[in-house]
């Protein structure tokens, strides 16, 4: 929010420099993040405000938290204290919640009066232009009391009067930018007789703007429900400086507050006459009460505050005090809603003793390490393994959307188990993601148009779903490959990664967390190509998947090369990692190699022939490898040679050739009753 000192200055003496007020905005938690000279030696300062604070988005706020911090009195804003003559204006407020507070004045109006130059010179150092006298002065009480105001050309209110209510269905309205918005019935509007004329505390309509040619103006300040403000806002995407505002709660008294400057600023420049008498529709306003323990409140900070400086200064911020004994009772101004706890009013003693101001001191007791949840650690140590291997670990939202759904071959519309976000900050993040492997698939194409010939990444991060009417949260495990398996250079090949690589890196994941009872078959997945892809298996249940991107998908992102993937449940592998290592001495005895020629059909997977082998050897074979695969001239069609190396080792004796030559035949026996294989020569 942009301020120029001046106007601050207005409020309160300060006769400090523009960066000493901006080092104290700052300690008060108001950050100024940059000074500008603007004009005659003034400078505006640039402050930020936290959203809690929504009673510093005015010059009037700013002047008061100074006031505090300097212990200088608040000068106090002249009002129009007076009722007008004529008759009120006819508003009713038919959603009370929605709108708790709303104040009507009519008066005539000399449009054409010159808008002050001290109020055009501050409205143009806070970045906005001057219209006319009526939109400058409402613009002007905005930034200097926060108060949003609007001012209707009373002539062309349907009715002259004002009804505030939910929009109806297929009601729309044009804004005073130019926009043609379709209305929701959770949509709160100002109407007349006929029409919605204002979308409430966001934007007027320009058929009821205040134009050159009006004479009669109804002037409206009211105050409306923050959680509605914000909906509206986000769903017709329209941000104001008046729904700014709302969304951080303006409070009860400001809306008769600011209209009364409005008025007093009009009347000062003669712009104004017949002023009516104001409809208030306010029921009243009870103000907060906290109270705290002043040990209590010493014992947080960890020593003892000047309660008397604290409490003064409080004062100057409309906190009132009283004390007795050890115990204080503070009332809350309406226009602090941010204070609703204890614990709010020891922040408020902080923030006025000084940050700067509290002792530092060692902490007292033993000091326990912090200690971190399971999957915390199992995380990092999957981390540690994945790294080890050459990975890159990447972090994505948790959200995903149509486009990037739809893009993969999901339709969301006929996928149930998604979970929708109510209120989402864009349409490409409308769902939680049920899955880690969209998010991976991006980071390939984000890298790919970058001219990144290979990517080997991984995340660990929970996905989100529907399972039989709960909402499930889950840890899963992505990996993508893509593109070159080695790095460029004289030595090696131009090798790409393959399925092998990333069913190589799941194995040697699987082995350090000492797991053996894994398996991998032959599986479908909807983001894999048919025949390309394995579920990945512990014992007989199935905790992944992992194959070959589709090809159409591929093609649709244009990137070239295969993209390998793969999705792995965490809590399984927590639950089956041994994390006792058995020591197995190496055998004194030799080992034998023997190699093993076979003629398989080629339906028949390497993996269960391998299996086959091992449970036939009776646990003499120490490794078996797969090292040669033909198929081509003297292989009949639908069948392949498959070589295997097969290593022969006993821990208690040197194995005889009559010993492992009775093993061997007995393979090729159980091979061929199983599986219907030939030797080859």
């Amino acid at each position: 929010m942009r301020i120029p000192i001046s106007w601050i200055r207005n409020f309160v003496d300060i006769d400090r420099s523009p960066e000493e007020v901006g080092e104290a905005l700052t300690m008060l938690g108001l950050e100024v993040e940059g000074y500008e000279p603007w004009g005659d030696g003034d400078t505006i300062l640039d402050i930020s405000i936290t959203p809690n604070r929504g009673d510093c988005l005015s010059v009037k706020g700013i002047a008061r938290e100074l006031s505090a911090y300097y212990a200088l009195p608040l000068r106090e804003t002249p009002l129009f204290k007076g009722e007008g003559a004529k008759h009120p204006p006819n508003i009713k407020v038919l959603n009370t919640k929605g709108c708790p507070r709303y104040i009507g004045w009519t008066f005539e109006i000399d449009i054409n009066k010159k808008t002050p130059d001290i109020i055009a010179y501050r409205l143009d150092a806070c970045g906005l232009r001057s219209v006319n006298i009526v939109v400058d002065i409402t613009n002007y009480v905005l930034i200097e009391m926060g108060q949003p105001l609007h001012a209707f050309d009373l002539d062309k209110l349907s009715g002259e009067r004002i009804i505030v209510r939910n929009a109806e269905m297929g009601e729309s309205i044009v804004l005073i930018d130019g926009r043609e918005v379709s209305l929701s019935n959770e949509d709160l509007v100002i109407a007349d007789s006929e029409k919605p004329v204002a979308i409430a505390g966001i934007m007027g309509g320009i058929e009821t703007e205040v134009s050159p040619e009006t004479k009669r103006v109804l002037l409206e300040s009211a105050t409306f429900n923050y959680r509605s403000i914000r909906l509206t806002s986000k769903r017709q995407r329209i941000v104001s400086p008046s729904s700014h505002r709302f969304e951080r709660m303006v409070g009860y008294s400001s809306p008769d507050i600011g209209a009364r400057r409005a008025l007093k600023l009009l009347l000062e420049n003669d712009a104004i006459r017949d002023i009516s008498k104001p409809l208030d529709t306010g029921k009243g306003h009870k103000k907060q009460q906290i109270n705290v323990n002043l040990s209590d409140i010493s014992a947080l900070i960890g020593q003892e505050p000047e309660y008397d400086e604290i409490f003064k200064k409080m004062n100057y911020l409309g906190l009132e005090t009283i004390t007795s004994g050890d115990n204080a009772i503070i009332t809350i101004p309406d226009y602090r809603p941010d204070l609703t706890r204890k614990a709010d009013i020891v922040e408020e003693v902080v923030r006025l003793m000084g940050y700067e101001n509290i002792e530092s001191t060692m902490p007292e007791g033993p000091f326990k390490p912090p200690e971190h949840e399971e999957l915390f650690n199992f995380g990092n140590r999957l981390r540690e393994i994945l790294n080890r291997m050459g990975l890159s670990e990447t972090l994505t939202l948790s959200f995903t959307g149509e486009r990037r759904l739809t893009s993969l071959g999901i339709k969301p519309s006929e996928t149930k188990n998604l979970i929708k976000v109510k209120n989402p900050v864009s349409e490409d993040m409308a769902y939680l993601r049920d899955s880690l492997l969209p998010s991976l698939i991006e980071a390939v194409v984000y890298n790919h148009r970058r001219n990144i010939d290979s990517v080997s990444l991984y995340e660990i991060a929970n996905v989100y779903y529907r399972e039989k009417g709960e909402k499930i949260e889950e840890a899963k495990l992505g990996i993508v490959l893509y593109g070159r398996a080695t790095p460029r250079n004289w030595l090696t090949t131009d090798e790409k990664y393959t399925i092998y690589h990333l069913k190589g890196m799941i194995e040697v994941l699987l082995n350090d967390l000492n797991i053996s009872e894994y398996n991998f078959y032959e599986s479908s997945h909807i983001l894999m190509e048919g025949g390309s892809c394995l579920a990945i298996k512990l014992n007989d249940t199935t905790i992944g998947h992992i194959g070959k991107l589709k090809e159409t998908i591929t093609n649709t992102f244009k990137v070239g090369d295969a993209i390998y993937i793969s999705e792995i449940s965490v809590q399984p592998l927590i639950e089956k990692e041994k994390k006792t290592r058995m020591y197995v001495p190496p055998s004194q005895f030799p080992a034998v190699f023997r190699d093993l020629s076979i003629l398989a059909r080629n339906t028949i997977k390497a993996g269960d022939i391998i299996n086959t082998i091992i449970k036939a050897s009776n646990r003499l074979i120490k490794d078996i490898t797969l090292y040669d695969v033909y198929e081509g001239r003297e292989v009949p069609n639908g069948y392949r040679s498959l070589t295997f190396s097969m290593v022969f080792q006993s821990e208690e004796k040197t194995l005889t050739d009559n010993e492992i030559n009775e093993i061997f035949n007995k393979i090729v026996r159980e091979l061929k009753e199983k599986y219907d294989i030939t030797l080859r020569g």
